[in-house]
């Protein structure tokens, strides 16, 4: 019982096999503390000149793809296919376009009231960021500022700024699909007005782009059988014009070979009204599937001020900085020194049996 407890060891030994090891260490200590210091005070520096940046978040829900509709009914009737019942896909498709630098850039090409000022976000953002002096020496730049007009892809440069812009803004901000199918959109930026204004229009614009996109093929049916329906309307005035005007200029004491014009004419006309109920169910089909094609976008939380704000973790980092420089550099020189005492050992075995 004894020789084991005797080679089991106890406190004092594990003292007996540290303490060489702490007097070659301690001394390295103050410089351990010292590199901690300079790094911690470096982090915590540069961590106090970061800005406050303002958060906010928007939320929204896509219903469409919630109520299913049938495909059967007067559409068919007509030839008409109806969308069907909607699954996953249309909202996992909306949360690729929220993730698109082509959303922020039309985003940036809206424009909204910033610190008291309208004009489109991306001179905002120019203004904001200090563009305006690094281009002193760009006569094409220096003053020039993005028109209300301005279309995509009409001038390589502005383009290719305008990309740029929505590539940096899209490093704050965060879009997020939960569980529930509710969509979420988190931006933080600097200064307050423009993080409002950014959620804002960029909820409208995203909105808006999508359903413009989802319906277009609906659109295209309901013109057509707008013109359609118009075209035969406007057939059937004139020829029901026509028919009593022939009858007016016809008397009463005529043959029956007289009257053959007014029977094709009457002919005619239950022709025209024939399609023209027919032009009227594919109208109001087409007027239905356009409802049904529309997607029910709602926004749930809007963003309102004053937004909440995200200080600098200077502190936490300069924490972090001081153990880290600390811990790591006392962990680098106890390596160091054991390894220099193992080679030392090995040096003098090897010498030993070689001697």
């Amino acid at each position: 019982m004894a020789e084991n407890l005797e080679n089991s060891g106890n406190i004092y030994d594990i003292l007996g096999l540290i303490k060489p090891y702490w007097k070659k260490v301690r001394w390295f200590i103050p410089i351990c503390l010292l590199i901690g210091g300079v790094l911690g005070g470096f982090l915590y520096y540069k961590k106090s000149k970061e800005s406050i940046n303002f958060y906010g978040k928007s939320t929204f829900m896509l219903s469409s793809d919630d109520v299913a509709y049938s495909p059967g009914g007067l559409g068919a009737s007509l030839g008409i296919m109806l969308p069907g019942s909607g699954g996953g896909g249309n909202k996992t498709i909306l949360l690729e376009l929220l993730k698109s630098h082509r959303m922020i850039e039309k985003t940036l090409l809206s424009s909204a009231m910033v610190d008291g000022k309208m004009d489109l976000l991306i001179n905002h953002y120019i203004e904001l960021n200090g563009f305006r002096a690094s281009w002193k020496d760009k006569p094409d730049w220096a003053t020039y500022t993005y028109p209300k007009d301005y279309k995509h892809d009409s001038i390589e440069d502005r383009d290719g700024f305008l990309r740029t812009a929505a590539i940096s803004v899209a490093n704050y901000y965060t879009p997020v699909k939960t569980d529930a199918g509710i969509f979420e959109i988190s931006f933080f930026y600097p200064n307050e007005s423009f993080t409002k204004a950014f959620l804002d229009n960029f909820i409208l614009t995203v909105i808006e782009y999508y359903t413009e996109k989802k319906t277009a093929k609906a659109r295209v049916a309901l013109n057509y059988a707008e013109r359609r329906h118009r075209q035969l309307y406007g057939r059937m005035n004139g020829q029901q014009r026509s028919l009593a005007r022939n009858q007016d200029q016809t008397s009463e004491f005529v043959f029956i070979e007289d009257k053959v014009p007014q029977m094709k004419m009457s002919r005619d006309i239950e022709a025209t009204a024939e399609m023209l109920q027919e032009a009227s169910k594919s109208l109001a089909a087409a007027q239905m599937s356009l409802v049904q094609e529309t997607p029910f976008l709602q926004v749930i939380d809007d963003v309102r001020l004053p937004l909440a704000k995200l200080e600098p973790k200077k502190e936490k980092f300069g924490l972090i900085g001081f153990l880290a420089g600390f811990l790591g550099s006392l962990i680098l020189i106890v390596g160091i020194i054991v390894a220099r005492d193992f080679l030392k050992k090995q040096k003098e075995e090897y010498l030993a049996k070689t001697a």
